[in-house]
């Protein structure tokens, strides 16, 4: 059975449930990609604190699946503009036990929705070439296209950025 959720934005009192969540997408998310010592040193309090800056400075989007107990994930973007996009998914993790449950596809398009309305034409993305995200994004239409490395703890790897229109149709 499907959990029941809702997406809406998160407040502060979700950002240590997200930062949790990332935490735990990060042990399962990039196995056999990155040094499997990265996670277990992803500061959980530390970045709890990063989300509560970001949002009660209103920093980026920040929207959650939202379960009736905490949260399943959440999707982060900004607008933050470049040559080829005019904005960006920032962050977007699920809770392993809630991946594969259509709250990822959902969380998405309200994200692309939300910068439709704000007129936005062109969504990146950045993951890790590899990563089992890569098939979602690759099936919710993102076109491949190449870019920098990421560095992540102190060694960099292969990263794929995959583009999205969100003009309406």
């Amino acid at each position: 059975m499907k959990p029941a959720f809702v997406i809406r934005p998160a407040t502060v009192a979700d950002s240590h449930p997200i930062a949790a969540t990332i935490r735990a997408a990060w042990q399962t998310a990039y196995d056999g990609i990155i040094d499997p010592a990265y996670p277990p040193t992803i500061d959980v309090d530390r970045m709890a604190a990063f989300f509560v800056r970001n949002i009660q400075e209103n920093q980026e989007t920040i929207l959650v699946a939202a379960l009736r107990v905490g949260i399943a994930g959440f999707i982060a973007g900004n607008d933050l503009s470049a040559a080829d996009h005019d904005c960006e998914i920032k962050g977007f993790y699920l809770r392993p036990e809630y991946q594969r449950q259509n709250i990822g596809k959902q969380l998405f398009a309200a994200l692309a929705d939300e910068f439709r309305r704000q007129g936005k034409k062109r969504m990146l993305a950045v993951t890790l070439r590899g990563a089992a995200n890569n098939g979602f994004y690759r099936h919710l239409g993102g076109r491949e296209q190449p870019g920098p490395d990421l560095t992540i703890g102190k060694r960099s790897y292969a990263a794929v950025h995959f583009m999205f229109p969100i003009t309406s149709t």
